[in-house]
């Protein structure tokens, strides 16, 4: 994300070190007009894992190897892992990231985060180097839902007048009276997807999700075991299984 300023906005490529920027990113401009100090540019995936499909997530020429704070000897993951691995070692309250495909919600399940990837067109891409139009979102990484939300609603507040012309200012600009307590989940479901996801869950790890589905349904919800269409061949058929509520 473009700052108009002495750091750098290179997307950890050292072939854009000395580059000039015409002007803030949109999202930049909005946050500095909310009051919001920006302290750095965090380091990340070189050009956002676009570089080459054989590399090791996080790293950048510019920047070297982003490191989870909680394991120094594994990735944070994602190519915007370093916005994370800076709200998880406690170097900032809020960071913002780019995602056009897991580059905000995976570093944030790496590092134990909220983050939020919102909804294409709700932020502004303006001034971000980008990867995919159709995909691309600036989201926000805060230790919990309620930071993330203020985070996220610094950045939706307006769209630059260079944007496209579907990306239309949204029309919610204040996102705290969602925020909900765990009666919000009462009749919810939500799907767990079996192949390729639950199936390749470290079986070390499975008892502490379980404990947190437990959660989940005692909040009154369910969840549902469900399976990605292209894994069931487009057949529409599926051998879906609700897990009880009590």
């Amino acid at each position: 994300m473009a700052t108009k300023d002495k750091m750098q906005t290179t997307a950890g490529c050292n072939a854009l070190i000395g580059s000039i920027v015409p002007r803030d990113a949109h999202v930049v401009q909005l946050l500095r007009n909310a009051g919001a100090i920006i302290i750095g540019h965090a380091s990340m995936s070189e050009w956002a894992s676009m570089r080459s499909s054989d590399e090791s997530m996080g790293y950048s020429a510019r920047g070297g190897q982003v490191r989870n704070p909680y394991n120094l000897s594994m990735s944070a993951w994602g190519s915007s892992s370093g916005s994370a691995a800076a709200v998880a070692a406690g170097i900032v309250p809020i960071s913002y990231g780019t995602e056009t495909d897991t580059s905000i919600i995976s570093p944030a399940y790496y590092t134990g985060l909220v983050g939020i990837k919102p909804t294409v067109g709700l932020t502004s891409c303006l001034g971000v180097i980008p990867c995919s139009e159709s995909q691309d979102a600036v989201g926000a990484f805060a230790r919990n839902v309620r930071d993330a939300v203020y985070g996220l609603q610094a950045i939706v507040e307006g769209h630059g007048h260079r944007e496209r012309e579907e990306l239309k200012k949204h029309n919610i600009t204040d996102y705290t009276p969602y925020l909900s307590t765990k009666d919000a989940l009462k009749g919810a479901v939500f799907g767990l997807p079996m192949k390729r996801v639950w199936d390749h869950v470290n079986e070390a790890l499975r008892p502490r999700y379980e404990e947190i589905f437990q959660m989940i349904r005692d909040a009154g919800a369910q969840i549902v075991e469900v399976d990605f269409p292209c894994w069931l061949g487009f057949s529409g058929h599926s051998n879906s299984k609700v897990f009880p509520t009590d």
